[in-house]
């Protein structure tokens, strides 16, 4: 075990780093949506018996009697319901000339869209003795490929700080008692199956698995801080279960994270985190 600094440099360094890093993934992510999203609008589409084909938007419509359509070239055709065999509709990536917020159907469901998240970690680890929650951050970004209205895929990127607080001495008969506080940072990588509930709020629950890679590992007593990164497995698999709301590009949710594997070679000790989080989606 490595003895630390306690210099204010040497404690913010770590959080400075982290912070950054969830800054460069944001970019990441915000840069991949901008370069994939292709806006997608609905056109109507007229089959005459006489097999003419007219593709447009129907701007006007009598039951049992006629159909009124307008083309991209501005023109407009007439016809009766007698003489049409047939109307659909059909995607076009490319904008309708009469492209406007009052005439255009744009889709309303992105097929993929992305966002960043943060919030706070209550952390423990199973199977070391007598402890208590631990507070860390958790936070970073996360693309969402929409495979229908409900259901979806999420991969995500995040910087999450694990960890527990030990209780080394119990001086719970004076009142007081001395802890050994154990965080390690993971670079986090869940891949969720998101199920939503069509409303305004959206509500949501997904599950997943999640590899964690190690970035750091330290450990605080009696006002020191080691470093402890040599004791832990480099790497974590977990499982990942929650749910929250989609309050337009708003993102709220708390999850449960439970790690699968030891994070010790000798022992039985596993990650166990409730997280808060708060983001937003584009």
């Amino acid at each position: 075990m490595k003895k630390q600094g306690n210099s204010l440099k040497e404690y913010f360094a770590p959080i400075i780093q982290s912070f950054c890093f969830m800054f460069l993934i944001c970019l990441f992510f915000m840069s991949f949506i901008s370069a994939q999203e292709q806006p997608v609008y609905i056109q109507d589409v007229v089959y005459g018996k006489n097999g003419s084909i007219i593709r447009g938007m129907i701007i006007e419509q009598i039951p049992d009697v006629s159909i009124k359509i307008r083309t991209q070239s501005e023109n407009v055709f007439v016809f009766k319901m007698e003489d049409i065999e047939k109307i659909v509709k059909e995607t076009s990536v490319n904008a309708p000339a009469w492209n406007s917020r009052k005439q255009a159907k744009k889709m309303s469901v992105k097929k993929i869209t992305g966002g960043f998240k943060f919030g706070l970690n209550f952390a423990s680890v199973t199977g070391i003795g007598n402890t208590e929650n631990k507070l860390g951050f958790c936070g970073g970004g996360f693309i969402t490929f929409n495979i229908s209205d409900v259901f979806a895929i999420q991969p995500e990127l995040l910087i999450t700080q694990k960890g527990t607080k030990e209780i080394i001495r119990d001086w719970s008969f004076f009142g007081s008692y001395d802890t050994n506080t154990l965080k390690i940072t993971y670079l986090e990588i869940p891949v969720l199956a998101k199920f939503s509930i069509l409303s305004k709020a959206r509500p949501n629950f997904f599950i997943g698995p999640a590899l964690s890679l190690k970035l750091s590992a330290s450990s605080e007593f009696l006002g020191n801080t080691y470093d402890v990164s040599d004791s832990f497995n480099s790497v974590d698999f977990g499982l990942v279960f929650g749910g929250g709301f989609d309050f337009g590009g708003l993102v709220i949710e708390a999850r449960y994270t439970r790690g699968l594997t030891s994070i010790v070679e000798i022992g039985d000790a596993k990650n166990s985190v409730i997280s808060v989080m708060l983001g937003y989606s584009f």
